[in-house]
Order: C-alpha cells, then structure tokens, then sequence
C-alpha cells in the first residue's frame, strides 16, 4: 500500500492491511505527509500525534476520535471531514479548509485556526480554549455549547454562526457578540 501526493509521486509505502495502519507507520517513522493525498481515508481511532499534513487532501477523511495533539495541518483541505471526539490540541490548522466538517466534541484546546475557512463548520460542544481564530471565516459554524474561553476572533467572520450556550469569560471580546446575537434571536 501506498501514499501519494497531489501530483502522484509515491511518499511513503509498506506492507499493510490498511490506510490507517500506513499513515501510522508513517508517522511513527517521522515520514512527513506534506501535500499527501488522503481523501476519504478511514483513520478512526488514529493515533497520529504530531503528523504533518500540511497541505494534504483529507476532504471526506474520517479521523473522529484521532490522536492529533500538536499536528500540522496548515493549508490542508480538510472540507466535508469527520473529526467528531478528535484530539487537536495544539495543532496548527492555519489556513486549513473546514468546510462542512464535523469537528463535534473535539478538543481543539490552543490551536491555531488564523485565516481558517470554518464554512458550516460543526463545532457543537467543542473545546476551543485559548483557540485562534483570527481571520478565520466562521460563517454560520454551529459552535452551541463551545468552551470559547480565552479564544482569539480578532477579524474573524462570524455572520449566521451559532453562539448559544457558549462558555466565555468575562474579559472574552465575543461576549458583546454572543449578547447582541441573543438579543436579536440569531
């Protein structure tokens, strides 16, 4: 079994009985996965803590409940993926495309979001605690019951997003936006 590229080049291969086994070894030997085609790949329960996939196609991957603590995933689409339960703490998602992805219940604890397209994004009871999301495009993103305690929207774009019931400090610049929100029944 193999991995490839975008332009097909082989970057890592092994003798495995699954895509989730590879990308682990792969991993685990310090491979980088930089601009890896992964679309759709089943990498459930993954353990991948500290992998590159920057730039990587991982549209419709399936990594809910991965190990994905400190991982890079700067550039990477990631659109129409299922992350649900995740562990990104930490990881770099700088630039990424989440577009339509389930990041339900994931713990996104300090990671970086900047310029992130978050487009109907499910952050549902997401953990996003001192989480940067500056010039992200969170519109219309369900972040209902989300710890947004200490995060940074600097510049973000929140138009249509969904702030009920989330968890904020007093001091947290988007509590002016969750109130006018609550106010106008958005």
């Amino acid at each position: 079994m193999e991995i490839k590229d975008k332009s097909n080049k082989i970057i890592y291969s092994a003798e495995v009985s699954s895509i989730r086994e590879l990308v682990e070894r792969a991993v685990g030997e310090k491979v980088s996965l930089e601009n890896a085609y992964l679309a759709g790949a089943n990498l459930l329960h993954a353990n991948l803590a500290g992998a590159n996939f920057a730039g990587a196609n991982l549209i419709y991957a399936v990594l809910a409940s991965a190990n994905l603590v400190n991982a890079n995933f700067k550039g990477a689409n990631l659109a129409d993926a299922s992350m649900a339960g995740a562990n990104l703490r930490g990881a770099n998602l700088e630039g990424a495309n989440f577009r339509y992805a389930n990041l339900l219940h994931t713990n996104l604890e300090g990671a970086n979001f900047r310029y992130a397209n978050l487009l109907h994004t499910n952050l549902e009871d997401a953990n996003l605690r001192d989480a940067n999301f500056a010039g992200a495009n969170l519109e219309g993103a369900n972040l209902r019951g989300a710890n947004l305690a200490g995060a940074n929207f600097a510049g973000a774009y929140l138009a249509g997003a969904n702030l009920e019931d989330t968890i904020l400090e007093e001091d947290d610049e988007l509590r002016e936006v969750k109130r006018l929100n609550d106010l106008l029944n958005i």
